[in-house]
């Protein structure tokens, strides 16, 4: 029998937080051997130059070039199993405008879309790419997720810049 399955992009301006999104939610849901932890953890300890990334993007990352400068140059499938017939597929996508082939093809590989923006900068450059993307490709956008939230003053934040 063949399995359901749905393609979800991540898409969003660079360093807003797309992959450290995907890592965390594959940490806390334990779809991460222990191993791959670990390895990012020593990978970060080895490397202090490496100031722009962060475990779970670590985990997600699949080059040593991507780790070191926290940024996506390439897609990322993470497929997630619900149950014995039905999974979802991840496709982490870069958000640099050097790389925008790459978004394309992984917004274009997909069915709906989740667009992140950081609550520190709102909406940027290549988050309005993605979304003119997601329009041409006829991709919908399934909801928008703010990250960083974290970071910034509560009354700082305007959801209207968003």
């Amino acid at each position: 029998m063949t399995k359901f399955n749905i393609n979800i992009a991540i898409c969003g301006h660079v360093e807003h937080g797309k992959s450290t999104l995907l890592g965390r939610l594959l940490v806390d849901l334990n779809q991460v051997d222990k191993s791959i932890i670990r390895d990012a953890e020593n990978f970060l300890t080895n490397n202090p130059q490496a100031k722009k990334t962060n475990l779970y993007s670590c985990v997600v990352s699949r080059s040593i070039d991507e780790k070191l400068y926290g940024m996506t140059r390439d897609i990322s499938h993470i497929r997630l199993n619900l149950d014995k017939d039905k999974q979802i597929t991840l496709i982490d996508t870069p958000g640099h405008q050097a790389y925008k082939n790459m978004r394309s093809y992984g917004i274009f590989a997909s069915e709906v879309a989740i667009l992140i923006v950081s609550a520190v900068e709102g909406v940027q450059e290549f988050t309005i790419d993605s979304l003119k993307l997601l329009k041409s490709l006829y991709t919908p956008l399934a909801c928008v997720v703010i990250t960083k939230t974290d970071l910034i003053d509560d009354n700082e934040f305007q959801i209207s810049r968003v």
